[in-house]
């Protein structure tokens, strides 16, 4: 086994595990973004990632850091705890020797036969779906609702949202206005696992589950 200062030499394949934003950190499968980064004996390194052609270059190690040098870019990592993480754009890239795998969510059908009544209840956000990516709600802060008889009152990311609507085909449409008097509608979907989904515009769906549930 090659050591590297006390801790595991940087030889051999490294996946892209996680992508640290704002304090987030995100698993790139759900981002689409998968990448591989094979250093070899030979002081040479190839950068795999989706979308784009391999990136062939070199590595070496610098006052204590790891330097990746394809495609005129530099990658400065840090190798520690067993990951090699770099900043890059703004973001913490994190890398290590196992594939991340992320579990997806899997919809239930939308229940057609939903009535008013069945959307009663507290309901808290866990998921959310931005341009077909599934993202922690964390990113777009917390969000929690509560309906009663057509009522929905929304908290979301601070903001309190009244809205009333009724329900059509088992989708329960609702429009309020928000604090600063801007309008707000929301179409609710009850899924046959219990799960309620949320689609505020078209790139954006949040899932909720009814509190004790």
């Amino acid at each position: 086994m090659f050591r590297f200062k006390g801790k595991t030499h940087p030889l051999g394949v490294w996946y892209l595990t996680a992508v640290a934003s704002g304090g987030n950190a995100l698993n790139p499968d759900l981002l689409g973004m998968k990448v591989t980064m094979a250093l070899g004996e030979n002081n040479t390194a190839v950068i795999q990632m989706t979308g784009e052609e391999d990136a062939t270059g070199t590595w070496a190690i610098t006052d204590g850091l790891v330097v990746v040098s394809a495609n005129e870019t530099d990658r400065v990592f840090a190798l520690a705890g067993g990951n090699l993480s770099a900043e890059e754009d703004g973001m913490q890239m994190v890398f290590g020797r196992e594939k991340a795998e992320a579990e997806v969510l899997i919809m239930t059908p939308v229940r057609i036969d939903a009535a008013l009544a069945d959307f009663d209840g507290t309901w808290h956000a866990f998921y959310a779906e931005y341009q077909g990516a599934q993202l922690p709600i964390e990113i777009f802060g917390e969000a929690s609702l509560i309906i009663e008889n057509g009522t929905v009152n929304a908290t979301i990311a601070g903001d309190n949202i009244r809205m009333t609507g009724d329900v059509q085909a088992g989708v329960l449409s609702a429009a309020g206005v928000d604090e600063n008097g801007d309008s707000v509608t929301v179409s609710l979907n009850l899924h046959e696992d219990g799960i309620m989904s949320c689609a505020l515009d078209e790139s954006l769906t949040v899932f909720f589950r009814r509190t004790g549930e």
